[in-house]
């Protein structure tokens, strides 16, 4: 976060957040679903939230749960 964030706010984002990865979604795909919840409660903190990448990292690759299907045809 850029700046502190409200209770209301904090739940939107990471309930959203953990949500999306935990369906097997990237963090950047995440953290963008994440935003949009903010905007679509009308929370005017969408943009408190910055998400940093270290250079050289590829932001499709930062998937931390695999979805089931995936994992089945992988074995």
């Amino acid at each position: 976060m850029n700046r502190s964030i409200g209770d209301t706010a904090a739940r939107v984002f990471s309930s959203q957040f953990y949500s999306a990865i935990g369906f097997g979604k990237s963090v950047p795909v995440a953290f963008e679903q994440a935003r949009n919840a903010l905007m679509l409660e009308g929370i005017p903190e969408s943009s408190t939230p910055v998400l940093y990448l270290r250079e050289g990292v590829e932001a499709d690759d930062l998937i931390l749960v695999k979805p089931r299907e995936k994992l089945r045809s992988a074995l």
